[in-house]
This record gives C-alpha cells, sequence and structure tokens, in this order.
C-alpha cells in the first residue's frame, strides 16, 4: 500500500512509485480490509482529499483517482470486484 513520504495536505497530486509523495509497503492482505489501503501502483496522478501525516497509510477513500486504465482494471479483478474480459 501506498504511505506517505512526508506530510501531505489535501489538494495534492500523488507521484507515485519513485516520486517525493509517497511510498509503498507490502502488506497482508487478506480476509476483510476495513482500512483499504491506495494500492501504491495506482497512486501516480492521485488527488488526495485530506491531510495525510508522514508514513501514515493513504486509504482509498482518501483519494479521487482514475478507475480506467489496465492498473485499475487488474485491481479491480484481483479485489473479485471485476471480470476478467476476453481482449
Amino acid at each position: 500500500y501506498a504511505y506517505a513520504k512526508r506530510d501531505l495536505r489535501g489538494g495534492e497530486q500523488l507521484d507515485g512509485i519513485g516520486g517525493y509523495t509517497c511510498y509503498g509497503l507490502i502488506e497482508n492482505a487478506r480476509g476483510p480490509a476495513p482500512n483499504r489501503g491506495l494500492p501504491v501502483c495506482l497512486a501516480d496522478g492521485a488527488l488526495l482529499q485530506r491531510r495525510v501525516s508522514r508514513d501514515e497509510k493513504i486509504l482509498l477513500e482518501d483519494v479521487e483517482l482514475s478507475r480506467s486504465g489496465d492498473a485499475w482494471r487488474l485491481y479491480d479483478l484481483a479485489s473479485g470486484h471485476g471480470e476478467a474480459v476476453p481482449e
């Protein structure tokens, strides 16, 4: 999941892997997750909706992001929400 590299403010755009706003950590995601973290692969371009402190996990509900593209489609499929669509 994505974690804040520094104190971030609402309205700030995340820059994803290798950027200045967030970093990724591996976490066990089995079972229901009440605090669904933002997968770091989806962070690039996401718009933060609230203040997030340094080293705090960024949640999916904390950001506005595009729900299109290959990364989102694969995440949605892996999380059991989407359907495999033949190309």
